[in-house]
């Protein structure tokens, strides 16, 4: 075996290979003794590099892996180099709450791959990173996730609900089953459609998933690879070069999806002048038609994309997981059944203002928002300049933290036997923390469309419990599955089929 020579290389090849070796030697050691971070509890490996929480979003275990590193470590969890993931309901107030002396604490780069349209810069109301240019665009489509405006809307959403709930006679008629999985989904983004485009799109009553939520779901691969790109701008080159067919697949799926909305915004257009429903962008066309507002075709488009992205599968998650728990618990079934019952003389007259009036319901809806469902894996803010404080913790300025929802909602210490559900937590008399819960945020950045999610939630339980005997058609289904096996995250909750039978009631 010959003996490698040091003293015969050249000095020039030290000072090209020298560094290249020595550097990942001096990060690794400023990272863990030296860095501002250095005193937070984490896994060595995620200390020295963002790659092990990288390879948890490719492999759509982000939140779930985020759930073990809190439960072993608390409320405080370094899982890179650079950030911080929090789990505390103070956390939430801190970092997505508005505080009276505080800078905001802006949205960090994971929405610049959230969707096709962030990816070209190209921004949302929920894209929008900067504070100023968000503000203007919540004045522009002021009034459009106001109480007063779903007030107006609710006759159209109630027919939509109407509609899926007949599908659902229909197709259990004679013994048959439904997949509320796949009905649930057809019949938000229907609701969702009709507001963020002004068109039926008829998705309720289909066999197969509509072109456009297909195109959703399957666009999520590519908020993953836009999200690594952005931490490693290497990988991009490199990706292209090995894995070329895959990135193209991922790109033309989500090219695609933006394509369709830009088509079908584009005929909205058209029919602005033409058209009396009210929907999103009845007033921001009208201020665009009179030369008030400057904003293109696929800025519009964008928003609705993304209002779309944001409404329908998130709201279809949390109904098939609430419906699944309830009919997993009969007792429970037959208690939130009885008073919807006794309620309501006929499913007419449910309404969403009526069923905020059931206090039962009102519970089983808030713990099925607080059980694993379609919110983001992770909520991502930077620390304002100059530093600021969360939970207690004074961190530097630009400091990447978040809370990902479904570990504070998961969290033992906010919850006692979290994976349990139990609706009657929601009375405060159990000590858990129930603050922790935030399926919609807080703040100003907070879901500007949870006052339709309330709706479409607790009237469309309402009108099927009370027009169906419900059950599983596999009592013993396993919904989340062994380690959230089927739980796999991007964006959202590509969830299971859910089967259910159902039998007209008898009044």
């Amino acid at each position: 075996m010959e003996i490698i020579n040091f003293k015969a290389v050249p000095a020039y090849v030290w000072l090209v290979v020298g560094p290249l070796v020595l550097y990942p030697v001096f990060k690794a050691i400023y990272n863990v003794y030296f860095h501002p971070l250095r005193k937070y509890p984490g896994p060595l490996i995620n200390k020295l590099s963002i790659i092990p929480h990288l390879w948890s979003v490719f492999k759509g275990k982000q939140s779930y892996e985020l759930l073990k590193l809190h439960s072993k470590y608390g409320h405080v969890v370094r899982y890179g180099p650079n950030e911080l993931s929090f789990s505390s309901a103070r956390a939430w107030k801190d970092i997505y709450g508005p505080r009276a002396g505080h800078q905001t604490f802006t949205k960090g780069t994971w929405y610049d791959g959230l969707s096709i349209y962030a990816a070209q810069d190209v921004r949302s109301i929920i894209t929008e990173r900067d504070p100023t240019k968000h503000a203007g665009m919540s004045r522009l489509y002021g009034g459009a996730f106001s109480r007063s405006f779903l007030n107006e809307m609710e006759p159209m959403i109630i027919d939509y609900i109407d509609r899926f709930v007949a599908y659902v006679g229909a197709k259990t008629a004679d013994g048959g089953v439904v997949d509320l999985t796949f009905g649930y989904s057809s019949m938000t983004f229907d609701i969702i459609g009709d507001l963020a485009f002004g068109q039926d799109f008829g998705a309720i009553g289909m066999e197969t998933p509509h072109k456009f939520i297909r195109e959703l779901n399957e666009s999520l691969g590519f908020t993953s690879f836009a999200e690594a790109v952005k931490r490693f701008p290497l990988l991009d080159p490199l990706a292209r070069l090995f894995f070329r067919s895959k990135v193209d697949q991922l790109e033309d799926i989500a090219r695609k999806g933006g394509d369709f909305a830009l088509e079908v915004m584009k005929k909205r257009i058209a029919e602005q002048d033409t058209t009396t429903r009210k929907d999103f962008l009845t007033k921001v066309l009208a201020q665009r038609a009179d030369s008030k507002v400057q904003i293109s075709e696929m800025e519009l488009a964008a928003q609705s994309w993304d209002f779309i992205g944001a409404g329908t599968e998130t709201t279809a998650s949390v109904m098939t997981s609430t419906t699944y728990y309830l009919l997993r618990d009969k007792e429970l079934l037959a208690k939130v059944t009885a008073e919807i019952r006794a309620a309501f003389p006929n499913t007419a007259a449910i309404t969403n203002a009526a069923t905020e009036e059931l206090e039962l319901l009102h519970r089983v809806c808030l713990e099925g928002l607080r059980l694993p469902t379609g919110a983001p894996p992770i909520l991502p803010r930077l620390v304002p300049r100059g530093g600021d404080t969360v939970d207690g913790h004074f961190l530097p300025g630009g400091t990447p933290v978040t809370i990902a929802p479904m570990v504070a909602a998961l969290h033992p210490a906010n919850f006692k036997d979290p994976l349990e559900f139990r609706p009657d937590r929601w009375l405060g008399k159990d000590g858990d923390i129930l603050e922790a819960s935030q399926p919609f945020s807080l703040g100003p950045r907070g879901c500007a469309g949870k006052h339709v999610a309330w709706m479409e939630l607790r009237v469309t339980l309402a009108k099927m419990l009370w027009t169906f005997d419900l059950e599983l058609e596999n009592p013993n289904q396993d919904w989340l599955g062994k380690d959230f096996d089927n739980l796999p995250q991007y964006a959202l909750w590509v969830r299971p089929k859910l089967n259910v039978k159902a039998r007209l009631a008898k009044h």
